[in-house]
């Protein structure tokens, strides 16, 4: 069984997927947005604290209003989910908006690419078992990255390792790009499970996606066994926000 997601492609850089976010019975307190973004710290002149601001996958500047103690939650550089409303500016164009956050989320890992040779290669990166998020957490991808919303066993998610790695023994077609999650537990495969979101770097695979329609992402599930989730890259589907209560900002 494949899954689905339709996904855009490197050169569509702001655009909206949906996806239920925050739980609450009001539907006035859900966010507009989230985005997957990098933590940016910089010092105002005369100011004795640093203001942090968000830089997206498509390289656009947030600017957070309610910045007070942000700087105690993120550090320089790290990626992470925001949710925010849009206070002033567009999301239409490159140019610099400002929000008012509503949650962030800290808990996303940053992975690795791979490029092997033979399966016994591919192994080497990991072969543990975990399981993907369909649905509210959609997989997506922005220009930067395959996105995953994903469980797995340990104590420690941040101990963990995940490399999106391309087989030579198992490349594709003439319209598909096939790559594989592999899942270093590190020693970690005891304890509690978590729900957590990976990013994993599309930059080392942009050669091989030239004149794709497809990347097929193959993974090791806890009980299905191998699965695969499909993007689609040369097709965007746009989603009405009617009924929503929040849209991924990229």
């Amino acid at each position: 069984m494949k899954f689905r997601m339709f996904s855009l492609c490197a050169v569509i850089l702001s655009t909206f997927g949906i996806s239920s976010c925050l739980s609450s019975d009001d539907p006035e307190e859900y966010p507009q947005y989230y985005s997957f973004v990098t933590a940016v710290f910089s010092q105002e002149e005369g100011a004795s604290k640093q203001v942090v601001s968000f830089l997206n996958d498509a390289d656009k500047i947030l600017n957070v209003v309610n910045n007070d103690g942000l700087n105690k939650k993120v550090r320089p550089g790290q990626r992470a989910v925001i949710y925010f409303d849009v206070e002033s500016g567009s999301i239409e164009d490159n140019s610099p908006l400002t929000i008012r956050l509503a949650q962030i989320d800290t808990c996303v890992l940053v992975g690795s690419s791979a490029f092997v040779e033979t399966d016994e290669q591919l192994r080497s990166y990991g072969e543990y078992p975990l399981d993907v998020n369909i649905s509210p957490n959609y997989p997506n991808l922005t220009p930067k990255y395959f996105n995953l919303y994903i469980y797995a066993t340990g104590s420690d998610p941040f101990k963990h390792k995940f490399t999106l790695a391309y087989n030579q023994n198992d490349p594709g077609d003439s319209q598909t790009l096939n790559l594989t999650l592999c899942h270093d537990t590190n020693g970690d495969d005891a304890g509690y499970s978590y729900w957590h979101w990976i990013s994993l770097p599309r930059a080392e695979f942009t050669s091989l996606m030239l004149d794709k329609k497809m990347v097929n992402v193959k993974i090791k599930t806890v009980n299905s066994g191998m699965q695969s989730i499909t993007f689609r890259l040369e097709e965007y589907q746009g989603l009405s926000l009617a009924g929503r209560k929040c849209a991924l900002f990229e």
